[in-house]
């Protein structure tokens, strides 16, 4: 069991923070946004990861300080199983049983543990259901766009006690992987 969260964490991490050669869509122009997007955050809930190899769920806790994060997945008993820091330079994954891991990034901690990596970018914008500005992207349907060959949907909202519009449901998916958030909580600094 320990395994098995082990390589979903790893996997879930990677696609929030790695990135990989990938062909790039046509860009369009920059749409107007409704709300701002944060480099700022922290937020909670819970994710389900389904493809042809793996299908595992798992509860989350990601905050986010600019390019610094802290990502935790948590046991259904509330035990926190693994832990992701680090930033756009370093990565350290420790578990429940207190290996610890480290490397360069996130994308080099995968590869050495799992021996393949994900070509996923910026998943703090994804998350906000925004594409990253950075990269070209291609609008579709309303709260839909690809980017990095992942289509990312924002499936469900909800408005916060601040009037604030977020994601509540997102699903990412790439070939035969998906992934799916439901964010229950959502906290921006002052």
């Amino acid at each position: 069991m320990a395994k098995q969260l082990v390589k979903l964490f790893i996997l879930i991490s990677s696609i929030f923070y790695l990135s990989g050669c990938v062909t790039k869509p046509e860009p369009v122009p920059a749409q107007p946004l409704t709300e701002p997007v944060h480099l700022s955050f922290s937020v909670s809930g819970k994710l389900g990861v389904r493809g042809d190899q793996i299908s595992e769920s798992a509860r989350f806790n990601w905050t986010q300080n600019k390019q610094t994060f802290d990502l935790s997945l948590i046991d259904p008993f509330g035990r926190q199983v693994m832990r992701l820091t680090g930033n756009d330079r370093f990565a350290k994954l420790e578990t429940d049983d207190q290996q610890s891991y480290v490397a360069d990034s996130a994308e080099s901690l995968m590869q050495e543990l799992l021996g393949w990596q994900l070509p996923v970018n910026h998943a703090l914008y994804w998350i906000q259901g925004r594409p990253d500005p950075r990269q070209p992207f291609v609008a579709k349907e309303s709260g839909q766009f690809l980017q990095n060959e992942w289509q990312i949907s924002t499936l469900a909202h909800t408005t916060l006690s601040s009037g604030k519009t977020v994601p509540r449901k997102i699903k990412m998916s790439h070939t035969q992987l998906d992934v799916t958030l439901i964010i229950s909580d959502w906290q921006f600094p002052h």
